[in-house]
C-alpha cells in the first residue's frame, strides 16, 4: 500500500535543473541594491528635513522635558 501511495505523488521537477548563480553576478546584484537603498535613504533624509525643519530631540533630551 505504501509502494502504491508513493507512486500516485507527484514528482517534483525542475528542482535539480535551476543553475547556482555565478558570485559575481550576485556581488553585482547586491550592490546595485545597496546604492538604490542609499539613493532612497538619502531621499528619505531629505524629506524629512523639508517636512520637520527643526532637528529632533534626541532620547536623553525628550526625557528631561
Amino acid at each position: 500500500m505504501a509502494k502504491a501511495k508513493a507512486k500516485a505523488s507527484p514528482k517534483r521537477k525542475g528542482t535539480s535543473a535551476k543553475k547556482k548563480p555565478k558570485l559575481e553576478d550576485v556581488i553585482s546584484e547586491i550592490k546595485k541594491i545597496n546604492e538604490r537603498l542609499d539613493k532612497v535613504e538619502s531621499d528619505i533624509l531629505a524629506l524629512r528635513g523639508i517636512a520637520q525643519p527643526q532637528t529632533v530631540p534626541s532620547q536623553e533630551e525628550a526625557g528631561q522635558q
